[in-house]
């Protein structure tokens, strides 16, 4: 070999040295953890009022009005409408014990549209009641 050969094959060696080194990918990164915001807590006045026995509720039955009528809450804390059985109402929501009704309803109605109004409570009725 010629010393420009010999030169020539001395430059190329790290260029195909380095061609041969294979480099092991990066790992995948983490994804970063989910973080969901803290719900705030309700404020007073959003908290739903809890039915208590002696409250007077107005149901409405929008699919059968004959069904519809006012009601107060036993001493055992039910409501009796007809064609749904008894139904327990005392420290539900009215939203929880229309939910009630309308799935009680739907045994012997076809998609009963059901609403739950407070008339009374029995606090208002007594005067001095403490709950």
């Amino acid at each position: 070999m010629t010393a420009m050969n010999r030169l020539l094959c001395l430059a190329l060696v790290p260029f195909f040295a380095c061609g041969c080194q294979s480099i092991a990918p990066a790992p995948p990164a983490a994804a970063p953890p989910v973080v969901e915001p803290e719900r705030p807590a309700p404020p007073i006045g959003d908290t739903p009022y809890l039915l208590a026995p002696g409250d007077q509720l107005e149901i409405i039955v929008h699919t059968a009005p004959d069904l519809s009528r006012t009601v107060i809450i036993g001493p055992d804390g039910e409501i009796r409408i007809p064609y749904s059985g008894p139904i327990q109402a005392s420290k539900k929501s009215l939203e929880a014990v229309q939910d009630l009704l309308r799935d009680a309803l739907a045994t012997e109605l076809r998609n009963p549209d059901v609403d739950v109004l407070l008339i009374s409570t029995a606090q208002a009725a007594c005067g001095q009641c403490d709950r």
